[in-house]
């Protein structure tokens, strides 16, 4: 369950309640993580296919058999309370709820009509559906008011910060590392790239900054996270770039505190990009860490006042390269000196905690 940052979150809030809970999950292949589970959280495997490098086509068919299995699991199960992560985890449950009591949590991350450029007449019957999987949950939560589609009295917005714990345990692994990337390369600006990099999230552009031999004596770049094997075959080969691997949550979070900036692009030409709120930025917020996002993201100004950030032209692949070459090194020492980590300003996991409290409060009969 703590394969990505959001889910760790939830199930540290889940074990601090003592609430016996049990995963249901489809795992790929080749997933890898180091991150584990609280001892209150039992997997259940319902499905084992698929690879990172499958094709479209196949991926698609894949989550068609997912729902499938997931809507048989809920359906024939006894549980009556379930939190689901995405549309496709919670669009088989909301189909079960029409043959038996179910109360759900849909925990909307990245509404699925707004984050593909779908045929107009396609995102219009998706959305719908989506709209009524949200009508029938006892609480929809986003992770911003951008986020939000429906007027139902449902929703509830609590940001993608991180939990307190995780905070304070990256911080503590990487007060514990006995050198420092800032102080192994001390003239060098430490860039990193962490998560999912995508064509949709600037995989052009960092590409093109890694290879820049003009960047080779001034940039070392961190890159963290499930990559495709046409990048990993860059880093491997360029002197000035350290992967990571996949990483928990925690240790994800420590190099934050080790980096002079952080990469995070959207292209906005997809609608639910022009409305992140990533983890990333409010991360950066927490461990004071400046970062590049591009133009044309609505919700970026949301951030003036947390932290540092700087914005680059997503239609031009090489801008990425050309902010780096002409980044004033000397600066971002000063914005990441001048910042404070705060453990107690964001309250992520009080939240959600009280919003748990809320939906146990619905006694299925």
């Amino acid at each position: 369950m703590s394969f990505t940052p959001y889910m760790a979150k939830l199930a540290h809030v889940l074990f601090l309640k003592e609430l016996p809970v049990k995963f249901l999950t489809w795992v790929r292949r080749d997933d890898k993580t180091t991150a584990f589970d609280p001892s209150n959280i039992h997997t259940s495997v319902l499905l084992l296919a698929g690879s990172k490098n499958d094709s479209k086509f196949k991926l698609v068919c894949i989550y068609i058999i997912w729902m499938f299995k997931l809507f048989g699991s809920v359906v024939f199960s006894k549980d009556k309370y379930y939190i689901c992560s995405r549309f496709e985890n919670c669009f088989p449950v909301f189909i079960a709820s029409f043959f038996r009591r179910i109360d759900y949590i849909y925990a909307d991350r990245d509404s699925l009509f707004s984050t593909y450029n779908w045929p107009l007449y396609l995102k219009k019957v998706i959305k719908f559906v989506e709209t009524q999987v949200a009508r029938r949950a006892k609480i929809h939560l986003l992770p911003g008011e951008s986020r939000r589609f429906t007027c139902f009295d449902n929703v509830v917005v609590v940001p993608n910060v991180t939990s307190e714990k995780i905070l304070l345990t990256a911080r503590d692994l990487f007060n514990s590392r006995d050198t420092s990337f800032r102080a192994h390369y001390p003239d060098k600006l430490i860039v990193y790239i962490n998560g999912w990099v995508s064509p949709t999230r600037g995989k052009s552009h960092i590409v093109n900054a890694i290879r820049s031999k003009r960047l080779a004596d001034k940039v070392r770049f961190l890159v963290a996270g499930d990559l495709d094997e046409d990048i990993k075959a860059e880093i491997f080969i360029i002197e000035n770039a350290t992967y990571l691997g996949r990483l928990s949550s925690e240790d994800a979070l420590s190099y934050y505190f080790d980096s002079h900036l952080v990469i995070s692009l959207y292209d906005p030409s997809v609608d639910i990009n022009r409305k992140a709120e990533p983890n990333k930025w409010w991360d950066c917020v927490v461990t004071g860490t400046p970062f590049v996002t591009n133009y044309g993201i609505d919700t970026v100004c949301n951030f003036n006042g947390l932290v540092s950030y700087f914005q680059i032209d997503y239609d031009d692949e090489d801008s990425l390269k050309n902010f780096l070459l002409t980044f004033n090194f000397d600066n971002v020492n000063k914005l990441k000196d001048n910042y404070l980590v705060s453990e107690n300003g964001f309250c992520w996991d009080i939240k959600v905690s009280n919003m748990i409290d809320k939906f146990l409060m619905h006694r299925v009969q």
